[in-house]
């Protein structure tokens, strides 16, 4: 009760304090960083729950139909979209926010234009990305589709702009205790999936409405896409204590748990960027932080494990590995077989890259690629690479303003070596990993938005030390 009676009293003085409000200035001084990130850290632990939230509207859903699951996961699809498009909206909102406060405070203290471009370079570079997208997407034969996105992915330009949203509410976490929090509810709901998936029971998957190897989400790729964030968090959760203690061991069982269920989930492009990422983190401790590498090793020690001994059980990475070598090699002899290589994805990558020469400005235009892969005979709409995603669809200028964001957001890592916390680098090892498994995927409305949490937040925390120092 008296919890209850302090929030209303400070509602209260907020209510109080914005009817107080004359001008501009004093209007966007009310939005205080603490009060901003106060929502964020709500709405970022909010879309890390929404797994559990689909599960359980999913309990209530009527199963008499043979098109039930059918018309249960479009009702849950809509479910997902929405809260996505809401929160990054209000995300967005507060970026907006954020630039203007910015722009304020750089008047104020008189910094120079050079100057803070250069502290702020990423955050321009991302925000001339969206812009470029917007103005290619006019360019598109579906401006339908390159605004709204597909029926099934929903990935167009307004659910980038959601992204950036997404993007905005990350930057605002910069609390250690806020983002830990947020970590660890990501590994929980995490592992929670991961264990239905390896269970794998028909009943629970039904009054669920989960999908083949999938949970949630609509494809095994793209559950794959979420384990490699979920799986190098509880990496990160599990090496983060110096000490062996219950929290430890905690977290290093839900790694185990949740590396076997990405094996189980059989998307070979996850299970390589987990390890890429991986590799970073004892790299950067190696190069950063030389009292967490035994823990780095450890953490690195087990997943190899794990996969050796899934390996006698399903032959997963001997079948993988198998195909691609045999790949590599169909590639560097250029035979027939060749566009098979990666599950098909070569054939997807040289295509991708041919439509990005033959429209280099502007690109297909979001979501336009579908038609242009079908008069090639390839029954596919993306190229299983988001760079050539982002180049085919949006145009070169667009790849070079993604890529220049990400490249100067590591260098930037790189260059403060000793101000890099352990947190820093494990938050750098989930964006490393991502990243490296978008080498293999696509972007979609309901995995997006993980990825540019993650990124937020290490951005903003990085932009904080900056600051401090």
């Amino acid at each position: 009760m008296n919890w209850l009676k302090e929030q209303k009293q400070q509602f209260q003085q907020l209510i109080q304090e914005f009817k107080t409000i004359k001008t501009m200035r004093q209007f966007f001084d009310f939005f205080t960083e603490e009060r901003l990130s106060k929502l964020a850290v709500f709405f970022v632990i909010l879309w890390g729950i929404i797994p559990i939230l689909l599960m359980f509207f999913s309990l209530f859903y009527d199963r008499s139909s043979v098109f039930s699951f059918m018309f249960n996961s479009s009702k849950l699809t809509i479910i997902w979209f929405m809260l996505m498009q809401q929160i990054g909206y209000i995300g967005m909102v507060i970026v907006i926010l954020l630039i203007i406060k910015s722009l304020f405070n750089r008047k104020l203290k008189n910094i120079p234009l050079k100057s803070y471009v250069l502290s702020h370079l990423v955050e321009i570079l991302l925000i001339l990305f969206l812009l470029w997208s917007l103005f290619s997407s006019f360019f598109s034969n579906d401006l339908s589709q390159s605004f709204f996105g597909s029926d099934y992915r929903k990935d167009g330009w307004f659910s980038y702009l959601a992204y950036g949203g997404f993007f905005g509410l990350g930057y605002l976490v910069i609390r250690k205790k806020s983002i830990v929090k947020y970590l660890k509810i990501l590994v929980g709901v995490g592992s929670f999936l991961g264990l239905l998936l390896i269970i794998n029971h028909q009943g629970i998957n039904d009054i669920l409405t989960f999908h083949y190897q999938s949970t949630v989400f609509y494809n095994p790729n793209h559950m794959g896409y979420y384990l490699v964030i979920v799986i190098l968090s509880s990496a990160y959760l599990a090496i983060s204590e110096s000490r062996i203690n219950l929290g430890k061991v905690i977290y290093y069982m839900l790694f185990t748990l949740l590396v076997v269920s990405l094996i189980t989930n059989g998307s070979f492009g996850p299970y390589i960027a987990v390890s890429f990422g991986l590799l970073f983190l004892m790299i950067m401790t190696l190069y950063m932080n030389k009292s967490m590498l035994i823990h780095a090793m450890s953490i690195s020690v087990l997943f190899i494990v794990i996969t050796l001994i899934m390996n006698f059980d399903t032959n997963f990475l001997t079948q993988e590995t198998t195909h691609l070598s045999e790949g590599v090699t169909d590639i560097i002899e250029n035979n027939d077989e060749a566009g098979a290589a990666g599950s098909g994805r070569w054939s997807l990558w040289t295509n991708g890259i041919e439509f990005m020469i033959d429209e280099p400005i502007v690109g297909y235009g979001i979501e336009n690629l579908e038609q242009a892969y079908l008069e090639e005979g390839i029954l596919q709409d993306r190229p299983h690479n988001e760079l050539i995603q982002i180049g085919a669809s949006i145009g070169i200028p667009a790849l070079i303003l993604y890529g220049f964001s990400m490249f100067f957001h590591f260098f930037e890592f790189l260059k403060q070596k000793k101000k890099n916390s352990s947190l820093m680098i494990g938050l750098f090892m989930i964006v490393f990993g991502y990243l490296v498994s978008s080498m293999f995927g696509n972007s979609m409305f309901y995995t997006t938005p993980f990825f540019m949490i993650v990124f937020g937040i290490s951005r903003g925390l990085f932009q904080s030390n900056l600051h401090e120092m």
